[in-house]
């Protein structure tokens, strides 16, 4: 007698099917899950100031046969917790589909401005002293250290220029980058001066001897004042204005101005 032929069972071969389709895709997970942490794959670059990443394959001729998508790559970043300025997911998978060996920037933060400090520019020497003059032999007068300046109504003193705000940023972390707080510079006017409307310009009210106090405010004085002797450590003094000195003109200097108050005259 011969045996029948084993009859086969529809559902046994539907559940056949779909184990091996199911052992196939376990397969193939497990094939991308060995691949996975992809710090194995890629080199990620970050810049100094937080605000670029770069992504580099290590080794691209091994990538041909391996499967990686997009939302592995970001997954990827933000294990490395780069979450801002990613850019978009199309550029992400051209990348990958060209196995390029070039780096592609895959974040780009907003670096900080830093602005720019306020400045003031004076119209008018504010260091006017010299060691002294040398004379056309070679040698130096020690008298001579140079004219005090001298200015007129309306003459322009200083100028401001304004402090420029920064402005922050942020890294590819998202985190805030702050901009360093300014300050704007001394500018005051002081006694025979006046400021412009804008507050950037100061001028002269009368004609004297323009002077900056330790605080920065500038100041015309009709009278120049020595508080000491005229001597090597003032040198001549040469103003057109009235001269008072408090002490007295040492023996040998010269005092030229429109009038002069001194204890003594040597």
């Amino acid at each position: 007698l011969k045996s029948a032929a084993p009859k086969t069972n529809p559902a046994s071969v539907e559940f056949f099917m779909e184990k091996h389709e199911n052992q196939k895709d376990l397969q193939k997970e497990n094939q991308v899950n060995d691949y996975q942490p992809l710090d194995s794959l890629f080199e990620l670059t970050i810049s100094e100031n937080m605000t670029i990443a770069q992504l580099k394959r290590k080794k691209p001729n091994e990538l041909k046969d391996r499967e990686i998508s997009c939302t592995d790559i970001i997954d990827f970043l933000r294990a490395h917790e780069i979450s801002y300025g990613i850019i978009d997911d199309a550029e992400i998978e051209a990348w990958l589909e060209s196995s390029s060996s070039e780096a592609l920037v895959i974040a780009s933060g907003e670096k900080s401005d830093p602005g720019r400090p306020g400045t003031v520019t004076y119209e008018f020497p504010t260091d006017y002293n010299n060691p002294g003059k040398i004379k056309v032999d070679g040698s130096i007068d020690f008298k001579d250290r140079g004219n005090p300046p001298f200015v007129k109504s309306g003459d322009i003193l200083a100028r401001k220029t304004p402090v420029r705000e920064g402005k922050p940023g942020i890294t590819v972390a998202g985190i805030p980058i702050a901009a360093d707080e300014l300050e704007e510079p001394a500018f005051e006017a002081g006694p025979g001066t006046t400021i412009s409307g804008d507050g950037l310009t100061i001028l002269a009210d009368v004609d004297g001897q323009p002077q900056i106090d330790n605080l920065g405010t500038v100041s015309v004085s009709q009278d120049m004042v020595i508080d000491g002797d005229v001597d090597y450590e003032t040198g001549h003094v040469n103003f057109h204005g009235n001269i008072i000195v408090k002490g007295r003109i040492k023996e040998g200097f010269k005092v030229t101005g429109a009038s002069l108050t001194a204890q003594a005259v040597y």
